[in-house]
């Protein structure tokens, strides 16, 4: 018999080993103790899956403009063409630019149909646009005891928490907002100002960034864009971005603002002394003297800084032209 089978065969004298029985379980291991997570490990993550939604979002953007690998057609996208929920006399409104009177005739449409879920979150999305954020808040807490997995509602009352200073409230509810529609900008809008005003600068603009793809023509992105870059001493990213936010909207103050900061740390003394001057008379008519107040100070610090006076820069702009 070779080594082999002799170590097969059985040993004279010896039982074999008996099989346990199937009833004969393990004791089970005592439950391990929950880790907690720390709120830095916390905010990593949530960074990390909002920075993962963004580039999945633009690789398959950058997949399908190229038209995928060789040999393959790119695949014809079918976009459902939503109906705009908005009455037409608001419509028409808002196509002046009359915003105000569009927001005041928006009351009476949403009482009469109070069940409509999309004229609720467009009547809240406008009211948003407008800085009515408290009746905004309202509007988007009717249309949640509707559907209360709407992503834009959630975004809504994330903003007004914002404005309401309740930030980790407003953080808390924009990220499940996000988590419930990642295509719905005001979310991403919300968090990039939250860690903007934490100091929070590398992930500020990761969401900020995102934000910006998902709604290019939003002034308010770019502007906070712009307050990002600033911080960041990144001055021609500031101007670009600024201008970004008034190629959306001419008139919006923040924007004025942000660049005349740009032009200021740029020593071009006129254009700051133009843009902070506009952004006064834009606040002014918005009724916002907080920061009429502000601009002033700002244009007083300017012309100090440079010790010039107003009246300098007027002769200097006449002999421009």
């Amino acid at each position: 018999m070779s080594k082999a089978d002799t170590s097969k065969a059985k040993a004279p004298g010896k039982n074999p080993p008996r099989k346990k029985s199937a009833a004969a379980k393990p004791k089970a291991a005592p439950p391990a103790k929950e880790k907690k997570l720390s709120k830095k490990t916390i905010k990593a993550l949530m960074i990390a899956g909002i920075v993962f939604i963004a580039v999945i979002a633009a690789g398959t953007s950058y997949y399908f403009k190229a038209g995928g690998p060789e040999g393959n057609e790119e695949p014809e996208v079918v976009e459902e063409v939503q109906k705009n929920p908005l009455p037409e006399s608001v419509q028409l409104l808002l196509d002046q630019g009359l915003l105000k009177d569009a927001l005041d005739a928006l009351g009476p449409a949403v009482d009469s149909d109070p069940e409509n879920i999309e004229l609720l979150l467009a009547s809240a999305r406008l009211h948003v646009k407008g800085a009515r954020y408290p009746a905004a808040k309202k509007l988007a807490e009717r249309a949640l005891k509707i559907d209360e997995n709407r992503g834009l509602a959630h975004a809504v009352v994330g903003l007004a928490l914002f404005q309401d200073a309740q930030f980790e409230e407003a953080l808390k509810k924009s990220l499940y907002a996000i988590k419930l529609d990642d295509k719905e900008s005001l979310g991403y809008l919300t968090v990039g100002k939250i860690y903007l005003r934490q100091n929070s600068l590398k992930d500020a603009l990761a969401v900020l960034k995102q934000a910006a793809r998902l709604d290019p023509k939003n002034p308010v992105i770019w502007t906070q864009l712009s307050s990002v870059y600033i911080k960041q001493k990144e001055f021609k990213r500031g101007l670009l971005a600024g201008k970004a936010a008034l190629e959306a909207d001419p008139d919006y103050p923040a924007a004025h603002f942000n660049l005349s900061v740009v032009y200021f740390k740029q020593k071009n003394i006129s254009k700051a002394i133009e843009h902070v001057e506009k952004a006064e008379a834009l606040y002014r008519a918005n009724a916002n003297e907080h920061w009429v107040g502000k601009t002033r100070h700002q244009k007083k610090l300017y012309l100090e800084k440079f010790k010039i006076r107003t009246e300098d820069i007027a002769k200097s702009d006449t002999k421009e032209k």
